[in-house]
This record gives C-alpha cells, sequence and structure tokens, in this order.
C-alpha cells in the first residue's frame, strides 16, 4: 500500500466519527429499532477489515469509536450505514476506503 493510501486509510475512522459528530442525532431512542447486537457485529467485522487493510489501526478502539457513532445516528441513518458498512467489510482492502465514506455520509446526511 503507497503512502497517500495508507495515510488516507488511518483517517477513515476519525472522518467516520466526524461525520458522525456533526451530522447524526439522536432520535432519543438509543439504538432505536435498531438492534445493540447488530450494532456490534457490524462495527466489528468493519473494524477487523480496517485493522487487516492497515496495521496502524486498533481494531479495539475503533469498534467503540464505530458504536458510540453508529448510536448516534437516527434509527433510518443507522440501517442504512450498518449495511454500507457489512458490505464495507467483504471489499478488498483497495475498495474498502471509498466504502468506509459512503457509510459516513449515509450517516451524516442520509445519502
Amino acid at each position: 500500500m503507497n503512502m497517500s493510501a495508507n495515510t488516507i486509510l488511518l483517517s477513515l475512522p476519525l472522518a467516520f466519527a466526524s461525520a458522525a459528530a456533526v451530522g447524526c442525532d439522536s432520535d432519543g431512542d438509543g439504538a432505536g429499532v435498531i438492534e445493540e447486537i447488530q450494532i456490534e457485529g457490524s462495527c466489528g467485522d468493519y473494524c477487523e477489515k480496517a485493522a487487516e487493510c492497515n496495521d496502524d489501526v486498533d481494531a479495539d478502539e475503533c469498534q467503540s469509536d464505530c458504536e458510540s457513532n453508529v448510536t448516534d445516528c437516527m434509527s433510518d441513518e443507522q440501517e442504512a450505514a450498518l449495511n454500507t458498512l457489512d458490505e464495507c467489510s467483504e471489499n478488498a482492502c483497495n475498495e474498502f476506503l471509498g466504502c468506509t465514506a459512503e457509510a459516513a455520509l449515509e450517516c451524516s446526511f442520509g445519502i
């Protein structure tokens, strides 16, 4: 992996966290209709893939950040973001970057 791709991959969990903090509002129900176990599973798979694609990603820290950020999104945005994170987890590392950005946009803006 070249240096610029490595730098981008390192910044994606932060970008997801920042986008979630800016654009996601809690609907007052915590995780809403999305089960906590689904959030844990999707974030776990996503973070395992992030750590696989970049040795500098700490899977445990990523998991905690991911769960917190997804829980802060409204229920309809949670589902879309989790579906995208599940898809990202199945991608090759060279496809992982763009996929992760899509999940952050879904959480922030419902795109």
